[in-house]
């Protein structure tokens, strides 16, 4: 069987060498084809069409009855039913299950150059540890998280090889959509790798452990190891924190043996972490790690000297730091391999622990979700918008969240929901994601998240409530909810040209969007309501603008990713603008959109234009912006999102001033938090409702400050007085409170649209969806 090397023609990880992906799936697929230890298993295919595939490793025996030991994981996670001695039994049968993935973020290639190793290793070596890991763990390895991004970065560090530009950062997004945020994407699912990084997860498997493998910048410690640092995440299980402290410590000491220094654990990265794959399945009971590497210049080794590291003193965190000196991708891609194998080897030899634990944590979750002040969460049929109400509960569902619907009426404090409420009790081993995303809650002001200016600091979002996020009304039961139920099934209605599609739902731009994709007439009334076939009296005939998402030439930016990700969902035809045909492009447009660019980074300050290739040294100038203020007087539609806001303001002269401009963080302070607001009637705001909740993540206080003529400002969503916090965190409400979130402003005979926010946070704030849609149309 062929080493990696002699597959390869050099050893992965070795200087100035990327493995791409084509090459790498030949190489699993033949160790797979050879050996017997090893399944690969296509997934399906990627936002480009790679393969996204996973290796299945264990001994030929257990690969033999691989659906029974699955079935054993699963009944474990969930062993609610099960005598004492089924339990046992189950634990004596079974084996561990861990998964690791490469590479998610996919400019740290470490991982996905290491796999190879890794897997050449379990499938042929003969030593008594591999032999232990083979017969007690079935091992789950997804060899890169982002075969599309890989593919990017290998190409651009190939393009650049013996140039100036050698190692340098790939300048634009390397995920289709998702970017560095695709690790955000873990409960929308917005993105079909995280379908099947979840299927194998929650679905399939529940592993009794995931570790991810990253990297972090170059000045820093050389490799983090769990456990993560205070503030730990509310609702999780005690026994997940000691299990963390537990495969940390086995990892560090394997690590500290090899001669690995700079390992660092216990610090930097928080258990109160974003919801992404690594953090959210500590909720799931999973243990979830993630280790951080030092970077390289991509494969190009780096110098650092000993006084530019970030380096902690010698300290119980990280005893051994390291002191500087030559830094090589054959570094990263060693201690990840002894922290990957030392994980494996762990559950090896305490299997029956591993899995003893995980049935203590489903039960001990489920007895916190029975004690608990909330009983149940439940979803009333009668929402807003109730297509993205289903969209929520298959959300839910697809965490393996267990869930049924009232076939009767359910009485609960805040009153009576009819039947096909949609019932979420807490009294189950998912109760920690339950809590999660449907629940109100505060972000932590304690000794933990305090830093020394008095501001509050948050590794993300500050709520990851996706029912706020949605706009969808989640109703705490606090009484255990005893009704006649019956499981879910989704009954969307009918899809007839006859009738009206509802402002109100995000579902229905989705649908007059094929119908005039497709050539056929839409109607709008008043109301908002869409018509096909018949123009009710007062209907307008509507057609889609041409729109443009603008792209910056460089720094790759997944809020601009995930705006075009939005839009191709639901239909909306886009080009992509950016500096170079910016002023050519305007003229065939109605509406420019700018996703969420600070004003220094579209014009380009701060980057030292010498790093990158010539091609890539475009910004925005003058010329642009006299252009823009051209399009946009002349009749464009200019619609600038969160930090591009100030930008607008500045280009088209607007009389808008920032009323938090300055202000230090410990004075003002949202960072993904979500606020109430009240709606304005307007064009731009059919189908929402009058009170309405945003996602703030430190935007513009924006106030009006013209005299002259005010009426050429129309306020179309206002924060309310008081009281403003729904979940998350808000320092500084008196910057804010009664101000304006979304304006809508006259330049000669055109507009611009600002929103102080996000309406299409990575594609999941499905509540302020149709503050964006509505101005996507012509009429």
């Amino acid at each position: 069987m062929q080493s990696p090397t002699a597959f390869f023609g050099f050893t992965p990880g070795s200087d100035r060498h990327i493995v791409h992906w084509d090459k790498l799936c030949a190489y699993y697929r033949l160790l797979a084809a050879e050996s017997d230890r090893v399944r690969c298993i296509e997934m399906g295919k990627t936002t480009l069409g790679n393969p996204f595939l996973a290796l299945i490793i264990s001994s030929p025996e257990n690969l033999t009855k691989l659906d029974d030991y699955r079935d054993i994981s699963m009944r474990i996670s969930d062993p609610r039913g099960l005598d004492d001695q089924t339990i046992a039994r189950l634990c004596e049968d079974g084996r561990a299950v861990c998964m690791q993935s490469m590479s998610l973020h996919a400019d740290e290639i470490g991982g996905a150059q290491m796999a190879p190793a890794l897997a050449f290793d379990l499938a042929t070596g003969q030593t008594p540890e591999i032999a232990k890991i083979l017969q007690n763990v079935i091992f789950i390895m997804v060899p890169s998280f982002n075969p599309d991004g890989l593919d990017m970065i290998a190409n651009w560090y190939d393009e650049t090889l013996d140039t100036p530009y050698e190692g340098s950062g790939y300048p634009k997004i390397w995920h289709p959509y998702g970017g560095h945020s695709n690790n955000r994407d873990a409960i929308a699912e917005n993105l079909v790798e995280s379908r099947y990084v979840n299927q194998l997860l929650f679905r399939e498997w529940m592993p009794q452990a995931y570790q991810d493998h990253h990297h972090q910048g170059a000045f820093s410690g050389r490799f983090f190891i769990v456990p993560y640092e205070n503030p730990v995440r509310p609702f999780c299980s005690p026994l997940i924190w000691r299990e963390l402290a537990f495969y940390g410590s086995n990892m560090a000491i394997r690590l500290e043996s090899e001669g690995i220094r700079g390992v660092i654990s216990d610090a930097i990265y928080p258990c109160r972490g974003h919801f992404g794959f690594h953090y959210m399945v500590n909720s799931h009971n999973i243990a979830g790690m993630l280790t951080e590497s030092a970077s390289a210049r991509l494969a190009t080794p780096i110098f650092i000297h000993e006084e530019q590291l970030n380096n902690p003193i010698e300290n119980t965190h990280c005893p051994n730091p390291w002191p500087g000196g030559e830094w090589h991708l054959s570094d990263i891609v060693r201690q990840q391999y002894i922290a990957a194998m030392g994980l494996l080897s762990t559950m090896a030899n305490h299997r029956s622990m591993v899995l003893r634990n995980m049935v203590q944590k489903a039960l001990r979750q489920t007895h916190a979700g029975e004690t608990n002040s909330i009983q149940a969460f439940l979803i009333p049929p009668d929402q807003h918008d109730r297509f993205t109400a289903y969209k929520l509960v298959d959300i839910l569902q697809r965490q393996g969240i267990e869930l049924s619907v009232a076939a009767e009426p359910v009485a609960a404090k805040s009153g009576v929901y009819p039947a096909g409420t949609v019932i979420v009790p807490l009294a189950q081993p998912k109760y920690g994601v339950i809590m999660t995303l449907l629940a109100r809650s505060d972000y932590p002001d304690n000794e933990f998240t305090r830093r020394p200016d008095g501001s509050i600091a948050a590794y993300d979002v500050m709520t990851d409530n996706i029912a706020e996020y949605m706009g969808v009304c989640v109703v705490p039961a606090f009484s255990a909810v005893k009704v006649k139920t019956k499981p879910y099934c989704v009954s969307p209605g009918t899809s007839d040209l006859n009738r009206a599609f509802p402002a109100s739902e995000n579902d229905s731009f989705r649908q007059a969007n094929a119908l005039l994709n497709a050539g056929h007439p839409v109607f709008r009334a008043s109301n908002g309501d869409f018509h096909a076939n018949t123009c009710p009296e007062g209907a307008l005939p509507v057609r889609l603008a041409r729109l443009g998402v603008f792209q910056a030439r460089v720094g790759g930016n997944p809020d601009e990713g995930y705006t075009r990700l939005l839009l191709e969902q639901f239909g909306f035809p886009y080009k992509t603008v950016e500096p170079d045909n910016l002023i050519e492009a305007l003229n065939d447009l109605d509406v420019l959109l700018v996703p969420s660019y600070s004003a220094d980074s579209l014009r380009g300050r701060g980057t030292d234009p010498e790093t990158l290739p010539p091609a890539y040294r475009s910004w925005l100038t003058e010329d642009h912006e006299q252009a823009l203020r051209d399009f946009v007087e002349r009749g464009g539609r200019l619609l600038a999102f969160d930090a591009a806001v100030m930008y607008a303001v500045d280009v088209l002269r607007l009389r808008i001033r920032n009323r938090a401009e300055g202000q230090p963080a410990s004075a003002y302070n949202t960072h993904g938090s979500t606020l109430r607001v009240n709606v304005s009637c307007s064009p731009y705001t059919l189908g929402m409702p009058q009170d309405a909740l945003v996602l703030h993540f430190n935007s513009a206080a924006l106030e009006i400050t013209e005299r002259v003529n005010p009426e050429k400002y129309r306020c179309d969503v206002r924060f309310i007085r008081e009281k403003l916090l729904m979940s998350g965190l808000l320092i500084g409400e008196k910057y804010i409170k009664g101000l304006p979130c979304m304006i809508t402003a006259q330049v000669g005979e055109g507009e611009a649209v600002l929103y102080a926010f996000s309406p299409q946070y990575r594609a999941q704030t499905d509540g302020t969806f149709k503050l964006l849609f509505n101005t996507l149309y012509i009429m």
